[in-house]
């Protein structure tokens, strides 16, 4: 269903109006306050769960829906923020790539529009603009504590909202016995549970209510697994073989959650599936027809970039599409790459992705070299697991929106060592449950 609504002339102006005192006030608030934005980037994220098509209106010729109002409002907060904290930091490497990176594919924004078609153009750069702009400016406030623990709940409250939507779905679903059905949120939703879970992990061990995530990491599990994404999958997999091998403290814990959830997950694909339960999710391991025509799709695409050499080095103008013939199939598709390494290759260039990859290796770096004794520690491996679970969906997918929030909080702590005022005491961890030197009352 679309909810595009052409405005008359007058009725346009009173709306513009009231929109840009709408955006004003929100323009403070979340420039004064990160749970704000963070608000209103997972609002935005489950309404597009439940109304996926969006609430659009067309200002000027050009469709304009609740993300790019959201994100739009973000970039300038960002905006505003990084000229104060220039005035008052020294940029580290990560952070630099991040502006350095936003600039440049910005620039190849203007190119597009100069140089092909601004519609199309814009219509490339929102998705790297949501992501960029978000990023921004969660990595533009100071890591206490209690904003990192506030953001830790958000995610994990955003989870339980799409599990309950899942359910509901199921039931409508199971009616028709067609179990294709019954991925009944897409492999993006379905990474944000994952992550919720990764989160729940570390939460169980370090929080003054351990049962609760222990809890909550069992009812997630089952939905990662019966929604069929295999990327998530992978993910999930990656995740778990990076917390046995990083965090021993885990690893114990980590293969209970893996044994319940195993037995847990059975009866959720019994209950879902009946007796095709295994049918189906073999179906979905073995299958590889997708993820071979995506090869042969990137393959096509990195042949005709190579043959220019700048678009090699700075990427093709934005607008100009991903058109490819695809021999197996013996016609020409026009959609996104289904990788966001490829994805950005060819809008930003070698030096695009390799802007990216300084952005990841530097924070993972800092994130690592961390000491279990310093403030934030717990926080930035749970931002370490994260940003591997990120790296290893841009595999097949480009990061959605919600994504700058784990990116931007891991960033927001290799500003610098966390710290806790004096009235903000953890509220999303107890440090000295993980790391008995660290004193209680720090940062997370």
């Amino acid at each position: 269903m679309n909810f595009a609504l052409l405005l008359e002339p007058a009725v346009s102006l009173a709306t513009l109006g009231a929109l840009a005192a709408s955006l004003a006030a929100l323009v403070v608030f979340a420039y004064l306050h990160v749970g704000v934005g963070a608000v209103l980037c997972l609002s935005v994220f489950i309404l597009g769960v439940l109304v996926p098509d969006g609430f659009a209106t067309v200002v000027a010729g050009f469709r304009v829906d609740q993300v790019d109002l959201l994100y739009f409002m973000l970039a300038v907060v960002a905006t505003l923020r990084w000229l104060h904290l220039l005035g008052r930091r020294r940029l580290r490497i990560e952070h630099a790539a991040l502006l350095l990176l936003a600039v440049f594919l910005f620039a190849g924004f203007v190119r597009g529009a100069l140089v092909l078609d601004p519609s199309s153009a814009g219509t490339e750069f929102r998705s790297p603009f949501y992501f960029l702009a978000g990023t921004a400016y969660f990595a533009s406030f100071e890591p206490l504590s209690k904003r990192i623990g506030w953001l830790l709940h958000a995610w994990i409250a955003t989870a339980m909202v799409i599990c309950f939507i899942s359910v509901e779905r199921f039931a409508h679903a199971l009616g028709g016995f067609d179990f294709s059905l019954l991925r009944v949120v897409d492999s993006g939703v379905t990474l944000v549970l994952a992550q919720a879970m990764l989160m729940c992990l570390y939460l169980w061990l370090d929080s003054k209510n351990p049962k609760l995530y222990r809890n909550l990491a069992l009812i997630l599990l089952p939905f990662v697994v019966i929604m069929q994404h295999r990327t998530v999958w992978v993910v999930l997999v990656v995740a778990t073989v990076v917390i046995l091998l990083w965090e021993s403290r885990l690893r114990n814990r980590l293969l209970g959650v893996i044994a319940v959830g195993a037995a847990l997950t059975a009866i959720g694909v019994l209950a879902v599936y009946g007796d095709r339960g295994s049918e189906v999710l073999s179906e979905s391991v073995s299958d590889t027809g997708t993820f071979a025509w995506r090869v042969e799709g990137w393959s096509v695409l990195l042949q005709e970039q190579f043959a220019d050499r700048w678009d090699v080095v700075a990427g093709r103008p934005m607008g100009a599409g991903f058109e490819r013939f695809m021999p197996s199939l013996g016609y020409t598709v026009n959609v996104t790459p289904h990788n966001y390494y490829v994805e950005l290759f060819l809008l930003g260039g070698a030096v695009g992705v390799t802007l990216l990859l300084v952005i990841y290796a530097a924070t993972i770096g800092r994130a690592l070299s961390r000491p279990p004794g310093e403030p934030g520690y717990v926080a930035s491996r749970i931002g370490f697991v994260l940003l591997v679970s990120q790296l290893v969906f841009y595999i097949t997918y480009a990061p959605l929106p919600e994504q700058s929030i784990p990116l931007g909080m891991a960033l927001s702590l290799a500003w610098g060592t966390a710290r806790t005022r004096p009235d903000q005491r953890p509220t999303a961890v107890e440090p000295s449950a993980y790391d008995a030197r660290q004193p209680s009352g720090s940062a997370i």
